[in-house]
């Protein structure tokens, strides 16, 4: 009985098979990660809606939590300085830490 497929054949066969699962596989996973940012857009917008224009005080702790977030995902992206537009500073002079956005994301 003669193999229409050579040993090798079917091996590339396999493999090519292998790979499109693994590519449908992350396909799924980037349209779930998708999809939880883009709730997560709709919640900030909403929670923003709700707040108005209130100053959002955070308190140490909260700070250093998004500042190791920030510069996590700034070591991750290859962010420089300079495109940190939504990173905040502090106004040295107040006693109760509060915050502001730069108006030049550019300094």
């Amino acid at each position: 009985m003669k193999f229409f497929l050579q040993p090798w054949q079917l091996m590339l066969i396999i493999l090519a098979g292998w790979i499109n699962q693994q590519q449908q596989q992350q396909q799924q996973q980037q349209q779930q990660q998708q999809q939880v940012i883009e709730y997560l857009r709709t919640e900030n917008a909403v929670l923003k809606e709700k707040l108005g224009e209130k100053r959002i005080l955070l308190t140490d702790d909260q700070r250093c939590r998004l500042d190791r977030r920030v510069r996590k995902r700034e070591s991750d992206v290859g962010l420089q300085p300079y495109q940190r537009c939504f990173i905040e500073r502090r106004i040295p002079h107040h006693r109760h830490h509060y915050w502001q956005y730069p108006k030049n994301p550019r300094h």
